[in-house]
Parts: structure tokens; sequence; C-alpha cells
């Protein structure tokens, strides 16, 4: 194979890729969610754990939101065709038992409506799946299109 082949079937294979990656760029376009999570209240809320069933960080969350504050994060998908739908728990810090956790959920799928949740909990020795919070409400606000702003409120009830 002569230099000149070579060379041409480099440039095609680099045109290709060019063409590949710009049909990817319209089929695939970014999914995201930016998230402010509001702790209305005089606790302390602390990060107790995190997941992704799709995409994951773009800007990770603060581990701890102090009191009468905001956290600001956000996650974005991480796939072709996918979008990002993921999760954060909060424990509060500073109340007597049963502890009380809050349960903020975000998605922005490829196809259909973003959504989210918003819950706050309380377990005691006996509560395997905890029982809705008596002290603390959790509302959310989700966004729409590829790019969404999602608020969460936490305050006391």
């Amino acid at each position: 194979m002569s230099i000149i082949a070579i060379a041409a079937a480099v440039k095609a294979a680099a045109e290709t890729a060019k063409a590949l990656q710009d049909i990817y760029g319209v089929l695939d376009t970014d999914r995201g969610v930016a998230v402010t999570v509001y702790n209305h209240t005089p606790y302390e809320l602390h990060s107790w754990g995190a997941g992704f069933d799709h995409g994951g960080w773009a800007d990770p969350a603060d581990q701890v939101i102090p009191p009468e504050s905001a956290s600001v994060f956000s996650v974005r998908d991480k796939g072709f065709l996918t979008g990002v739908e993921g999760h954060i728990f909060y424990v509060v810090d500073g109340v007597d038992a049963p502890l009380e956790r809050v349960f903020v959920k975000w998605n922005n799928p490829f196809v259909g409506s973003n959504s989210g949740a918003a819950v706050a909990s309380q377990y005691g020795p006996m509560d395997f799946f905890g029982r809705p919070s008596d002290r603390f409400r959790a509302d959310g606000r989700y966004g729409s299109g590829n790019v969404s702003q999602n608020d969460y409120e936490i305050r006391l009830r």
C-alpha cells in the first residue's frame, strides 16, 4: 500500500469519526439538573449517602448544610442516550431520637418528563422502613427541559 493510499485511508477514518461525533451530538443532547437544597431549620443536615441510576456529579453536593443556609450542586448524564437520575440522603444532626432523615431525588430522563421527590421521614428502633416525620417537612419544585433547576426546601413543621 502506498503512502498516498494510507493517507487517504487515515483522512477517510477521521472524516467518519467527525461525522459520528456530529451525529452523537444531535442524538444525545446533554441532560443535567442544577439542584439547590435549602435548609430552613436550626439544625445541620449531614449527607448520609447518594447514588445514581444514570449519570453522576458535575459539581458534588456539600457534605454538610449548615442551619438556615443552602447547598447548590449539579448532576449530568454520563452516557449515550441516557439522562440523569439520582438521589441523596441527609440526616438531621442535633435532634433527639428518632432519627430524622431527608430524601431528595431528581430525574431528567433522555425521553419523558422530568421529576423529583422530597421526603422527610423518621426512624425509631422498630421502624425498618420509617414513617413520615412529625417534626420536619420536605418540598420540591422540579424544572423542565434538558438542563433544569430543582429546588428542595427543608423546614420544621
